[in-house]
C-alpha cells in the first residue's frame, strides 16, 4: 500500500473527499465478471462495427443489450439481447438505477479489448471510476492473464473508457419498436453467398430494392439509366412469425427501397454464423431481420451442458430505414 503525506490540513480535507466520492459512486455502480466466451464477445464487437463508432450496452441482472441507435440520424438500428451467462460466469451487476448499467462504448477500442482476450487464459472485467484531471472517467477494466513466448504467466491490464447514460434515456430505446402489419416474412439466404451480389449492385446504384413473397420468393433489384439487374431466389420458405399475421396472397410481392449501403453493411452480421435470418417486410414502410445466433459453441468448455439447453437463444433485430422516393 502506497503511503500519501499530506502536506496541510487543506489538502488532507480534500483527499478524504475525493476519496469518499469516489467510494459512493463504487458503491452506487458495481460491475464484475469473468469472460468465458471471449470469441462470442469478439463476434458481437465486430458485427456492430461496422455500423458506426459506437454503441451501448445495457448490463441488467438477467441480459445484456447491445443497442446501435442514433436518435437524430438516419440509418440502420440493431438490438442484440444476450443472456449475461452466454458470456460471463461470477457476474455482477449493481447500481440504484434498477440495478442496471447502461455505458456508451467505443467500438474500435471494444474490438481491440475482445480481441486481446481471445488470447487469455482468463479475463476479468470491472467498472472504476477515478478523477483525472478534476473530471470524473468511468473504466472498463480489463485484467487479463497471459502466457509470454517463455511460458510465463503475466498479467495485462486493458482499460476501456466508457460513458454512463442515464436510465429514463436509454429505456427509450431499450427494445425494438413494435412492427407495422409485415406483409411478408422469408428466411433470407446465406450472408456470405449474399455479399458480393450486394457489393456489386452497390457499384451501380445508391439504391436497391427489395421484394418478397409468402411463397418463398426474394428478390434484390438495381434499375439505373445504364442497366437494370435482378438477384432472384427461390425456395427459401415462409416461417410463421409469434404474434403476427398476414392475409397477402402468397405469390404477392412486398416490397421496400433502401440504400444498397445499408444493406451491404448488415450483412456484416455473417461474423455472428447465424443459425436463421428472417426478413420482414411492409410494403414501402418497414424492412427489419431477425437474426437467430448461437453463441455458446463459443464458450469455454466447463459449462455444464443443462445450463446451455435453458438459455434463451440469442437474437439480434435489425431495422433498415426504408427509402420513400
Amino acid at each position: 500500500m502506497k503511503i500519501i503525506k499530506m502536506e496541510s490540513g487543506t489538502d488532507s480535507a480534500i483527499f478524504f473527499f475525493c476519496s469518499f466520492f469516489l467510494h459512493v459512486l463504487y458503491i452506487i455502480m458495481k460491475l464484475a465478471a469473468t469472460l468465458i466466451n471471449p470469441i462470442g464477445l469478439h463476434k458481437i464487437a465486430l458485427t456492430l462495427e461496422r455500423l458506426g463508432s459506437s454503441c451501448i450496452i445495457c448490463f441488467t441482472p438477467d441480459s445484456i443489450r447491445f443497442i446501435w441507435y442514433q436518435q437524430y440520424k438516419p440509418g440502420i438500428r440493431s438490438w442484440i439481447n444476450v443472456d449475461p451467462h452466454t458470456l460471463f460466469s461470477q457476474y455482477r451487476v449493481k447500481s440504484q438505477d434498477n440495478d442496471e448499467v447502461n455505458l456508451s462504448v467505443d467500438l474500435d477500442n471494444f474490438v481491440h479489448a475482445t480481441k486481446a482476450a481471445q488470447q487469455a487464459d482468463e479475463t476479468k472485467i470491472d467498472l472504476a471510476q477515478r478523477i483525472q484531471n478534476g473530471q470524473r472517467e468511468v473504466l472498463l477494466i480489463w485484467r487479463m492473464q497471459l502466457e509470454s513466448r517463455a511460458g510465463n504467466m503475466t498479467d495485462a491490464r486493458f482499460d476501456l473508457h466508457v460513458n454512463r447514460l442515464p436510465g429514463d434515456r436509454i429505456r427509450l430505446v431499450w427494445d425494438p419498436p413494435v412492427l407495422a402489419d409485415p406483409e411478408t416474412y422469408i428466411i433470407f439466404p446465406n450472408l456470405l453467398a449474399m455479399k458480393p451480389i450486394v457489393d456489386r449492385m452497390k457499384s451501380l446504384s445508391k439504391y436497391m430494392t427489395i421484394a418478397a413473397n409468402m411463397n418463398g420468393q426474394l428478390k434484390l433489384s438495381v434499375n439505373t439509366d445504364m442497366a437494370q439487374v435482378d438477384s432472384v431466389f427461390s425456395h427459401l420458405g415462409n416461417p410463421r412469425l409469434e404474434g403476427h399475421e398476414t392475409n397477402q396472397h402468397k405469390d404477392q410481392f412486398a416490397s421496400v427501397e433502401v440504400l444498397t449501403e445499408d444493406l451491404a453493411n448488415f450483412l456484416n452480421c455473417h461474423n455472428l454464423e447465424p443459425r436463421t435470418i428472417i426478413c420482414v417486410i411492409t410494403e414501402q414502410s418497414c424492412l427489419a431481420f431477425y437474426v437467430y445466433v448461437n453463441l455458446d459453441v463459443y464458450s469455454m468448455p466447463n459449462e455444464h451442458h443443462s445450463l446451455l439447453m435453458q438459455r434463451p437463444e440469442t437474437i439480434l433485430t435489425c431495422h433498415i430505414p426504408v427509402y420513400i422516393p
